[in-house]
């Protein structure tokens, strides 16, 4: 609720796969999202629409102490071999 609020982003979290929803009608200009599966899936559902897929760059000290030290580097491989999405990279928190 706090990152709607300070950034005026609408946060989804939809009942069926965002793909699907993506497809029954407008749903904004750009979707944001973390590295997942979405950001290799959602640029081919929403082909031939005018919606860009952003994906967000993990910076490092967001990951907890008890992370795997291999989850940096898979999380950084998701949102670099995603195609055709634009990339954004992490800034440090205030």
């Amino acid at each position: 609720h706090r990152l709607a609020v300070e950034t005026g982003l609408q946060i989804v979290r939809p009942d069926l796969p965002l793909e699907l929803i993506a497809r029954r009608g407008p749903i904004g200009r750009t979707v944001l999202s973390f590295p997942s599966t979405v950001v290799h899936t959602l640029p081919l559902a929403l082909a031939g629409t005018e919606v860009r897929v952003a994906v967000c760059d993990i910076d490092p000290a967001w990951l907890t102490a008890s992370a795997s030290p291999r989850a940096g580097g898979f999380l950084n491989g998701v949102t670099h071999s995603a195609r055709d999405v634009h990339r954004l990279s992490a800034v440090a928190g205030a």
